[in-house]
């Protein structure tokens, strides 16, 4: 005979067990003993070759989304931005509380290439070098 089960039951076991789970996750992450980044950078070329294989797929599934589908689908997900940017912003304010000093002085250096006449391009290409290096992200 079929065991009988009720949705609010597997809804319950499911909330239960999700609740109990982060002690068997984080032994779980415990327990491995080779970094997963280290053996990801490993499968380079095996990497490559999925990439390669799916270009044709890639290039028809981004073909077929019209642009009326586009814009509802981002219009859909626009409150994610204000979640995003409320559970963020504790961490982009620390940066530039941090990082004030070098951040006033490339705005300082900006100015004065726009003094100087440098272009909209030029200018923004001096910001995203500095806010690189600034970060340690860069050059």
């Amino acid at each position: 005979m079929a065991r009988k089960f009720s949705a609010a039951g597997i809804g319950q076991a499911y909330r239960t067990g999700m609740a109990n789970a982060s002690g068997a996750y984080t032994q779980g992450v415990m327990n491995v003993q080779e970094s997963p980044g280290l053996l990801a950078s490993q499968q380079r070329d095996k990497y490559l070759a999925g990439v390669n294989s799916a270009v044709d797929r890639w290039q028809a599934n981004v073909a077929a989304v019209s642009l009326s589908s586009w814009q509802s689908s981002c219009q859909q997900k626009a409150s994610r931005l204000t979640q995003g940017g409320a559970s963020a912003s504790g961490k982009y304010e620390s940066f530039f509380v941090k990082n004030q000093g070098s951040i006033q002085s490339l705005q300082d250096q900006i100015s004065q290439a726009k003094k100087s006449g440098a272009n909209g391009e030029e200018l923004s290409a001096l910001w995203q070098r500095g806010m690189k290096a600034i970060s340690g992200k860069g050059q």
